[in-house]
């Protein structure tokens, strides 16, 4: 079975699969990217082929069945527990911190938006911020990392790791970004022959439990940001030079849909990044273990740190409005970027990228 197996033609066969029944227009075009990826790499052709008719029959069958678009865990737990621990926590902090202070902790802890943080989010948009306040794996990878300096031996990080991850991932109902971090974090304890096996076994398992999410933007945008990042790693070895060209890179590919989210993008938006990045995980780290204890000076202190500086922020923002790229022709537009992202840095001599 290895033999005729490749775990990555797999999953993106999955992914056209599952796009492609949401959505019957932008099918073929799916069809034509999928298979014009792998004749520009080269690939086995009958490898391809039979990958691709597996896929074919072991996502139809259940696309048909489930039609799940989140995953739902959190819901099983609340029904089992009885209440939603979330919904505690959310008013908890407004509270216990007052309206404006507990909102934004909700917004930062739980990506939770009410009306009172509704300006301050705009301004968070305009900026390009948004993606720090989707919990995703930024956070679970530098929590998991603290724990493990904490507790150095195995056998007490991995359970604490465990619970805690498994936590935040519930109270933030399980959204794409914190549930792939959750699961790269339990395949990490495995060993692979293959040298990156986690982001396909992510997506087959995100397939199963929510099929219909493959089709969604937060899925998708998630994903890409990886392939983008997996894809140019360490092509420069200056690290900061290298991590600034990947968030522009990530910010190309993603424009269809930013353009159709927000129709603008903050032409600093990559700079304020990496200016904001620090003082949002400092804020979220801050508020993660003081927010059952009074500390309303500490969160208080750094959130009108934050504040002050996205206000400054938004008086030298340089802000311009994108044309609308229809959805139909999002797999065209990444896979032309993508053929100019090979050409330009040669990534396809990249060893991390391939298997």
């Amino acid at each position: 079975m290895n033999k005729y197996f490749d775990l990555k033609y797999f999953a993106l066969a999955l992914i056209v699969f599952a796009i492609g029944f949401y959505n019957h227009e932008q099918f073929i075009l799916l069809l034509l990217t999928y298979f014009g990826y792998h004749i520009i790499k080269g690939n086995n052709r009958f490898l391809v082929l039979v990958n691709f008719y597996l896929a074919m029959l072991v996502s139809l069958p259940i696309l048909e069945i489930n039609k799940n678009s989140k995953i739902l865990i959190g819901e099983w737990l609340n029904n089992l527990v009885g209440f939603s621990i979330r919904d505690y926590l959310i008013n908890f902090n407004t509270n216990n911190y007052g309206e404006e202070l507990g909102s934004f902790l909700n917004l930062i802890l739980f990506g939770y938006k009410n009306s009172v943080v509704n300006e301050l989010y705009k301004k968070i948009v305009n900026l390009s911020l948004l993606h720090l306040f989707i919990i995703s794996g930024i956070h679970i990878s530098f929590l998991a990392l603290v724990i493990k300096k904490i507790f150095v031996k195995k056998w007490l990080y991995f359970p604490i790791s465990f619970f805690l991850l498994f936590f935040i991932c519930y109270v933030n109902n399980f959204n794409i970004g914190s549930f792939r971090a959750f699961i790269f974090f339990i395949l990490s304890g495995f060993k692979f022959k293959n040298k990156n096996p986690k982001l396909w076994i992510s997506i087959i398992i995100i397939f199963l439990l929510a099929p219909k999410s493959l089709s969604q933007f937060s899925f998708q945008m998630t994903y890409i940001s990886l392939f983008v990042l997996f894809m140019n790693f360490k092509w420069n070895k200056k690290l900061l030079l290298n991590s600034i060209i990947i968030s522009i890179l990530i910010n190309i590919y993603l424009l269809p849909y930013i353009s159709n989210m927000n129709k603008k993008i903050s032409l600093l938006g990559f700079f304020y990044s990496y200016i904001f990045s620090p003082l949002v995980l400092a804020n979220y780290f801050i508020a993660l273990f003081t927010f059952m204890i009074p500390s309303y000076d500490v969160l208080n202190f750094f959130y009108q740190v934050f504040k002050g500086m996205v206000l400054l922020s938004e008086n030298i923002n340089v802000v311009i409005t994108l044309p609308i790229i229809p959805v139909n022709y999002f797999p065209l537009y990444l896979i032309f970027i993508w053929s100019l992202n090979l050409l330009f840095y040669k990534v396809n001599d990249n060893k991390i990228w391939r298997k």
